[in-house]
């Protein structure tokens, strides 16, 4: 469905525009995943590209769907932030750690890893720990 509103082709989709233009959409919340989903996975999680009329197509879309529109990522807020500025959506970033609502109020969790356990996972994972208060290992760069 993105795709489709940011696509530079300008071919119609039926089963995409019965979707996009549903009478429904505009009572409807979109959550959109973003590593996988809306942006292509990457060696490491700092090398993800934004498509220069992504955030455009975004912007369109939460105006569509009066502002119900979110992210929902294990990315911590800021970096959603700096790859799709200057948009800022409502979020549920950190895996739920970070909560952003259509406000712009942040709420952040109140509890977090102790120190000396961040710092052992830390030394096992050597890359892409995020700590917002949760435990997420990734993998990318295993074999």
């Amino acid at each position: 469905m993105l795709r489709h509103l940011y696509s530079i082709e300008k071919v119609a989709i039926p089963e995409r525009e019965l979707f996009i233009d549903a009478v429904t959409l505009p009572s409807r919340a979109v959550l959109l995943d973003v590593d996988g989903t809306i942006l292509d996975l990457a060696p490491t999680p700092l090398e993800v590209v934004v498509p220069p009329d992504l955030t455009v197509a975004l912007e369109r879309l939460s105006k569509r769907v009066g502002g119900a529109l979110a992210f929902v990522s294990g990315r911590p807020l800021a970096e959603l932030d700096l790859f799709f500025a200057p948009l800022k959506l409502p979020a549920i970033a950190g895996h739920g750690a970070e909560v952003r609502l259509a406000d712009g109020v942040v709420h952040r969790a109140t509890t977090f890893l102790d120190p000396q356990l961040k710092a052992e996972i830390a030394g096992i994972a050597a890359h892409d720990l995020y700590h917002c208060g949760q435990i997420s290992l990734l993998k990318r760069l295993a074999p």
